[in-house]
């Protein structure tokens, strides 16, 4: 028996397309008289709520159990 933590799974996934969103609040961004909304940030791995998080998830499990046979 293997056991696998489901609970984090959306936080841990690789993502198979460029993503860009607005820059959090408590992120600093450069003060150059550019507006705060002149900036993103390019997501590196999945997140909870993201469309793409349920698909990256299955993929990644897929993979996982397709290895284990």
């Amino acid at each position: 028996m293997q056991l696998m933590d489901v609970v984090t799974a959306y936080l841990y996934g690789s993502l198979d397309s460029d993503i860009y969103m607005k820059v959090p609040d408590g992120i600093s961004v450069p003060s150059n008289n550019a507006k705060r909304n002149m900036y993103c940030v390019k997501l590196n791995k999945s997140l909870y709520g993201l469309k793409q998080s349920g698909r990256m998830w299955y993929n990644r499990l897929s993979e996982f159990l397709l290895k284990k046979g």
